[in-house]
């Protein structure tokens, strides 16, 4: 019946997970091979036919109870995925947080154990969600009307790497007690201005006071907070030359200098008691210092870490976490005041302008002037402060 109403679709539903998980895919753009099969999901190997890129999807559709739901996890604890991206999905009919339902009887330890101990092995990493956050409703009148968060999407690292913008649309269906769930992933063309990033790893370096001093000093035409604002854009421009000519590759340049301190210790475990050898391993002792305290400066702010020990090198880690921070931070969508999920970006674009637009309000001139002499009254900050 499906073949012959739909000539381009294919379809599975093994013996194992029949009547619970369909899949369906159109052949001229994915191929599907099933990896492994349970009552509760199905594993599969998906390649992309005109990219060839290949990627894992596990479809989840958990039992009723904690006792039939211990399989599932077990199953999934048997699946890591290393080195390829992986997507988990489905209905896992299981709370995983304390505010995963509203109405009803309250969540207790139990209910959350598994699917704790499951996550807490740092796989993998909710993707981010647009649309509701409860994902089930029994439909109930009055107090006896339950909201859960039954349905989830999970991807690992390498995913967010191959489809960084990527995104979960969930959303109510007319007819099903739950929600729809839409994923995306689409190529982001025009991103518009890119914003300006001080780093704080630029203060610690020889060249930034100069680099600004002389920048700041060159004279530039305008008066008051004009000429303030043409003298910040100046230095914006210079400083994106100082990171990308002076300062150099943060990541690039601390592994450089930690594999030239490692080789300089083993020359000199060949002849310790070599006073040239012994002069280059505390050069590159001393360089490798130097780069290890910028490394971990750029990693604390961009990932927003402020535990991080000084020589840490959990580099994965905090790599992974200013990932899923971009990736949550990232705004694709709104929902207008028609309740309308608008995704374009040129209309999300147009939207937050306006919205501030709005909050600023329009612009006017001052009916006095600024007083210079008032800045002579006080103290005044110099030069060099």
């Amino acid at each position: 019946m499906m073949s012959m109403f739909f000539s381009s679709w294919e379809f599975y539903t093994g013996t194992v997970a029949e009547g619970r998980i369909l899949l369906v895919w159109q052949r001229q753009y994915v191929s599907v091979e099933v990896r492994m099969e349970s009552d509760q999901l199905v594993h599969v190997l998906a390649t992309e036919v005109r990219t060839n890129k290949k990627f894992y999807v596990t479809f989840v559709y958990g039992r009723n109870t904690i006792e039939e739901r211990r399989q599932l996890w077990n199953d999934l604890t048997g699946l890591f995925v290393p080195n390829t991206p992986w997507l988990v999905a489905g209905d896992f009919n299981a709370v995983f947080e304390v505010t995963d339902r509203v109405g009803g009887r309250g969540i207790t330890a139990m209910e959350l154990e598994d699917a704790q101990n499951w996550r807490a092995l740092g796989w993998v990493d909710e993707m981010r969600t647009n649309g509701s956050h409860f994902t089930w409703t029994n439909k109930q009148a009055n107090e006896d009307r339950i909201y859960s968060k039954l349905d989830r999407v999970f991807i690992n690292e390498e995913w967010g790497d191959v489809f960084p913008h990527s995104v979960a649309v969930v959303n109510w269906d007319l007819l099903s007690d739950h929600c729809y769930c839409i994923i995306k992933s689409e190529a982001i063309v025009n991103q518009g201005v890119r914003l300006f990033r001080f780093f704080n790893l630029w203060t610690d370096h020889d060249k930034y006071s100069e680099v600004v001093l002389q920048n700041w000093r060159k004279p530039c035409k305008g008066e008051g907070l004009g000429k303030i604002i043409q003298k910040l854009s100046r230095l914006q421009r210079v400083l994106r030359q100082f990171n990308r000519c002076t300062v150099g590759d943060v990541g690039q340049n601390y592994t450089s200098a930690k594999e030239n301190f490692q080789e300089a210790n083993l020359t000199l475990q060949r002849n310790p008691h070599s006073t040239e050898l012994q002069n280059k391993e505390r050069i590159a002792r001393e360089l490798f210092a130097k780069h290890t305290k910028t490394y971990d400066s750029f990693l604390r702010q961009k990932s927003k870490v402020t535990w991080l020990r000084h020589g840490d090198d959990n580099t994965t880690y905090f790599h992974a976490c200013l990932k899923q921070r971009r990736a949550s931070n990232r705004i694709t969508s709104f929902i207008n005041d028609e309740g309308q999920l608008v995704e374009r970006f040129e209309d999300v674009v147009d939207h937050f302008v306006s919205h501030f637009q709005k909050i600023m309000g329009s612009p006017s001139n001052a009916t006095m002037p600024i007083q210079d002499s008032c800045f002579s009254l006080g103290h005044r900050l110099t030069v060099d402060q």
